[in-house]
């Protein structure tokens, strides 16, 4: 099978100094979060969420008419939701087409994982794993792609409004192209029935999400849930109407941006004054205040709102305003019980954003975890690797290093011609003082020879340099192909290429180890390395 090796996430290079310091709990941060990242900040997390309230009904009724379509009874307890004693451990994502890059399996695996340690330290708890579907995003670019053994699957789709809504009746061409990649076996034919059933099944993208999530996790207790509903946004009402109408999240989480920068951070999110969408089947704009005509209008459309046709609106259509980043974790923290949010590296670094909106609307602002990363390094891949004398320290080098470190290994020193240029530069002073006592005007004479030698000595080493590297060709191009393997498109393995691959290899047990081997209490990176 597989095993997982533990490295620090600093040392993979790919993981801003913002989410490292994070994860450190740096103490220049700590005016930016509430809980530790630690079983401490678990505990007091679960102590002073009993402050807040949720409408714990509705979420239940909720959730059981969104999981109509699914056979779910045997496996997830949606009623444990009703006690006050269950709490949410949340994972957020957009829904993507076939179930996208591993990372997004690796976020749901994490949830899972804590909620069963939770529920081991805390017996007196329930905690329960969620996926919050982004289904009103509508950025169809990463929304509509999955990539499998380098392979890109590319949903066409130009209807507008927002992704969860969109018919399956397009996808379905691609099913086909999905199929003849994963080949013929026993786990390319449960993957099949796995993509079938949700794809072929449902009729739109959040469906066929929700259906193909709990084909995965379902058996694990994980509840997906989705946010474009008019019963969960009809319980966000009031948030909605501070934001639309005293928009305090503007100058809030400038005001943190602002501090965040003036330490050394870059700026991850952007506030609008109001960070509110107009939703409906084929339409998600901003709603823009127009401070001439004192109305507001829907960007790109001649939808336009008086300030008591905007109240009446956000009364009676709820379902038609939907939260852009700024404002979907308060959502997500209004609707659920959740101690705790799981999130990559650019999530945890919004939610950094927003401890002041969170207070400003009374809102309970839960655990940050850094997801687990994984960096899949397969047997024969490694076994090439280890054939040039290389270890696995190396791999998160650039190229240039990497072949330096192969040289060093066989004793090949790098061509240093400073040593020479010091010599010559010396020579060539010596020339400039002989010169001062003869003729000034020849000084500038002989600093040109100076630059034309050295150009002549820098054109010796690019040729002895060719040749060295001539000499290793063979070498240099098997690292270039093992990291580009490893790296596709220059990123890490799981935020490019499917969980398919590795699906197909070890089956449903990949999923478990995936769940027993990681916790996102612990903030590391795994290399997994087959046995």
């Amino acid at each position: 099978m597989v095993h997982f090796k533990p490295i620090d996430f600093a040392q993979t290079n790919f993981f801003s100094s913002l989410v490292l310091d994070y994860n450190e709990q740096k103490e220049r941060l700590k005016p930016f979060y509430r809980f530790s990242n630690d079983n401490l900040g678990i505990h007091d997390a679960i102590n002073q969420v009993k402050q807040f309230t949720y409408n714990r009904k509705i979420l239940v009724n909720t959730l059981i008419k969104q999981y109509q379509s699914i056979d779910y009874k045997e496996n997830i307890q949606f009623n444990l939701m009703l006690n006050s004693s269950t709490f949410a451990i949340v994972t957020a994502h957009q829904p993507i087409i076939f179930g996208g890059p591993l990372y997004f399996i690796i976020k749901i695996a994490n949830a899972i994982r804590l909620a069963q340690d939770l529920k081991k330290q805390f017996p007196a708890f329930d905690f329960v794993p969620f996926y919050w579907m982004g289904s009103e995003d509508h950025d169809m670019e990463e929304i509509g792609q999955m990539q499998l053994f380098g392979k890109k699957i590319i949903w066409e789709n130009d209807s507008k409004g927002p992704s969860g809504r969109k018919s399956m009746n397009t996808i379905q061409p691609l099913l086909q192209t999905l199929n003849s990649i994963l080949g013929n076996s026993p786990n390319a034919d449960k993957l099949k029935t796995i993509f079938e059933q949700a794809y072929s099944s449902e009729k739109d993208l959040k469906s066929a999400t929700r259906q193909f999530v709990h084909s995965i996790f379902g058996n694990y207790g994980l509840i997906c849930i989705d946010g474009d509903d008019v019963d969960l946004k009809a319980l966000f009402v009031p948030i909605i109407k501070k934001e639309i109408f005293e928009r305090k999240s503007f100058d809030l989480v400038e005001a943190s941006s602002t501090k965040l920068v003036n330490l050394g951070y870059k700026k991850q999110s952007t506030p609008r004054q109001i960070n509110f969408f107009y939703l409906g089947d084929t339409l998600r704009e901003r709603i823009i205040w127009d401070e001439i005509s004192k109305m507001y209008k829907v960007n790109n459309t001649e939808i336009t709102f008086s300030e008591d046709e905007m109240k009446a609106e956000i009364e009676i259509n709820p379902q038609c305003f939907s939260p852009n980043v700024i404002m979907r974790p308060l959502y997500q923290q209004t609707i659920l019980p959740a101690i705790a949010f799981i999130g990559g590296g650019g999530e945890i670094s919004y939610w950094l954003q927003l401890k002041a909106v969170f207070e400003a609307y009374n809102t309970f602002y839960p655990v940050l975890l850094l997801r687990n990363s994984v960096q899949p390094i397969m047997q024969a891949q490694l076994k090439k690797w280890q054939k040039l004398g290389l270890d696995l320290s190396y791999i998160f080098l650039d190229t240039k290093a990497i072949q330096n470190h192969f040289l060093a290994l066989r004793e090949v020193k790098e061509i240093d011609i400073e040593p020479a240029l010091e010599k010559l530069n010396i020579a060539f002073q010596h020339l400039n003082e002989i010169a001062k006592t003869i003729d000034l005007n020849l000084l500038d004479t002989i600093g040109a020879e100076q630059k034309k030698t050295e150009n002549v000595f820098k054109q010796i080493k690019q040729k002895l340099t060719k040749a060295q590297n001539q000499q290793f060709e063979n070498q240099y191009n098997q690292i270039d192909n093992i990291i580009k393997g490893w790296f596709p498109n220059a990123n890490l393995w799981e935020r490019e290429e499917s969980f398919a691959s590795l699906y197909l290899k070890f089956g449903d047990k990949i999923l478990n180890e995936f769940i027993d081997n990681m916790n996102p209490l612990d903030l590391k990176f795994y290399l997994i390395l087959e046995d």
